[in-house]
């Protein structure tokens, strides 16, 4: 996971770098490795959507990984 502290043109602009280059942790950006679950809180309610679908507001989201759930098969 690669968040920005904040959001602003510069900071997405060098967001946008730190992504090509290979995001490594640095002040006013969190880069997380294998992490099994991260959890996001906000001060207020804030939209949140996921493939398209509209959720609603909320102020807390979870998000977990789930090992294994896809098998992906490549012709040898």
């Amino acid at each position: 996971m690669v968040a920005p502290g904040s959001v602003g043109p510069l900071g997405t602009l060098r967001l946008l770098v730190s992504l090509f280059r290979g995001a490594e942790a640095r002040r006013g950006l969190t880069v997380l490795h294998d992490v099994d679950r991260i959890v996001v809180s906000c001060d207020r309610p804030m939209p949140l959507q996921v493939d398209g679908e509209d959720l609603g507001d909320v102020e807390r989201v979870v998000f977990e990984s789930e090992p294994r759930a896809a098998r992906v098969l490549v012709p040898g």
